[in-house]
């Protein structure tokens, strides 16, 4: 593959760096290779691949041998392709920790000396291990060839043949350690912590929306969707880091400018060493760059497409029903603005039905003070049940996949349950207002009464303009209906015609 590359885009002889990937989920252990050359950097090459039902390769040596001998021969003796000699160097080993305490051969990160970096000996709370000195003498490669730690080692690691630094060549894991570690106790301080550190419910509530609203703009290269605070237990390390694709294209516009005046300044300036520096350079900005164009491009597509309320904007409209119980699904944008005039569905009655099927020592009936507690709240006279008016417009969309659809179909009308389910157990009414899905469905009522505000609005000059126009006229035509009332009072009150006496054809009267 190398000679290929040799030949084609004709590489300098030179040092060239690999990267090991190294992984391991249940029952998979992963070795991928990478080539730290601009040209090469797309190109993955798997080292070996592992699958057992339950556990890793029995022996490390026997699994790594074949792989380690070929390196070693890479690392000290190089190699000659077209006629040119190479020399390659493992600069980094990039695993996380099952694997890291896999291919050294050393105890895993919940041992007493599980820590990689220093020979801090841990201490057992709550059933957890944790590392509480903070001046612990630092791991060497000298120490860990030596096994001055006896209680760290469990044998010999097959990359202990390699002329490596292994302390420094197997580097910190910075998902665990960064995502899963600090960035992760860190959200946790700022959303569950005490009262002088912790985010206000009204900022909280700013980041979850904003974070949620992200959904339908994130490309699809990213695996994962951003989810709200709420599901903060829940969030994969890839949640709490953030894509920097421009600020590594301006580290490299950096680089090159720092290069140019070394050029500049320098008294014997070596323009062969500059030309090779900003070659590898522009090579890499133009894969990066060519990525951010290519995922911005997909976020504007995806600003700019058609909102679901438009495209179902052609249905042929059918009359629905003010009573949920009788109401059919709302399928159209002019459907959902006739709900909206309408408001909840909130008749107040001198008495309500009792549900024979609950005790009547239980609450076994419907009462209108629920409404004022929960406001979007609907009551069917039909059906004698609950809905709920929001999910009713929104029934579909982020964090609904899940919801319980009764509060849009059939309706609740288990009275005895509706505000308690017991000691300390929240009832209907509270499990739903405060469900993921609710404020969801919440969040998307929102932005639809915010509709002048629309993102087509923001974006296409033409589509503003248009809006404007349009609240101008509303104000213009509420001008003249009051003008029109207050001419009609006062002739009204005068005893006044609206008209002259003159009863021609033409004055159409």
């Amino acid at each position: 593959m190398l000679q290929k590359y040799v030949q084609l885009m004709k590489i300098s002889p030179s040092q060239i760096k690999l990267q090991l990937l190294i992984r391991y989920e249940i029952g998979l252990l992963n070795l991928m290779l990478y080539i730290t050359v601009p040209i090469l950097q797309k190109i993955v090459i798997p080292v070996g691949i592992y699958h057992g039902l339950t556990k890793k390769p029995d022996s490390v040596q026997e699994f790594l041998d074949p792989f380690i001998s070929e390196l070693k021969l890479l690392i000290n003796h190089g190699t000659n392709i077209c006629n040119q000699h190479f020399v390659f160097e493992l600069d980094q080993v990039i695993c996380n920790a099952p694997a890291k305490a896999f291919v050294l051969n050393v105890k895993g990160h919940n041992a007493y000396f599980g820590c990689n970096s220093c020979i801090v000996e841990g201490d057992s709370i709550e059933h957890q291990i944790v590392y509480l000195e903070l001046n612990s003498p630092l791991r060497t490669d000298v120490s860990f060839r030596n096994r001055d730690n006896d209680d760290y080692h469990k044998g010999l690691g097959p990359f202990e043949e390699l002329p490596i630094d292994i302390c420094n060549v197997f580097v910190i894991d910075y998902m665990h350690n960064v995502c899963l570690g600090v960035m992760k106790r860190l959200l946790q301080f700022w959303v569950k912590g005490k009262k002088d550190v912790k985010l206000t419910d009204q900022n909280q509530e700013i980041v979850s929306c904003d974070l949620k609203n992200l959904k339908k703009f994130v490309p699809s290269e990213f695996c994962r969707l951003p989810r709200s605070l709420d599901s903060i237990e829940f969030w994969k390390a890839i949640e709490f880091c953030s894509s920097g694709i421009l600020e590594t294209i301006i580290n490299s516009f950096q680089e090159c400018n720092a290069l140019l005046t070394k050029l500049k300044t320098e008294i014997s300036p070596n323009p062969i060493s500059f030309l090779v520096n900003t070659s590898e350079i522009v090579s890499s900005l133009r894969i990066k760059s060519e990525k951010y164009i290519e995922i911005t491009e997909k976020f504007i597509n995806n600003l700019l497409k058609p909102s679901p309320e438009r495209e179902n904007d052609n249905i042929i409209d059918q009359f629905l029903e003010h009573d949920p119980g009788k109401r059919k699904r709302v399928e159209s944008l002019s459907q959902r603005k006739y709900l909206l005039s309408l408001g909840p569905c909130q008749p107040k009655l001198a008495k309500y039905p009792k549900n024979s099927d609950i005790s009547p020592k239980k609450q076994n009936q419907f009462t209108s003070v629920w409404f004022t507690e929960y406001p979007h709240l609907e009551y069917s006279i039909v059906n004698d049940a609950v809905y709920c008016f929001i999910y009713t417009l929104f029934p579909k969309g982020p964090n609904r996949q899940f919801a319980d659809p009764t509060w849009v179909e059939n309706g609740v009308r288990a009275w005895s349950k509706i505000k308690s389910r017991g000691k300390q157990k929240p009832g209907k009414l509270t499990q739903h207002f405060t469900s993921l899905s609710h404020k969801s469905a919440l969040d998307d009522f929102s932005n639809f009464l915010n509709s002048s505000n629309h993102i087509d609005c923001l974006l296409n000059k033409s589509n503003r303009v248009q809006a404007i126009e349009l609240d101008h006229k509303k104000r213009f035509h509420q001008d003249i209906l009051c003008m029109l009332f207050d001419v009609s009072r006062t002739l009204a009150r005068h005893d006044l015609a609206y008209r002259n006496g003159d009863e021609q054809n033409s004055n159409f009267n």
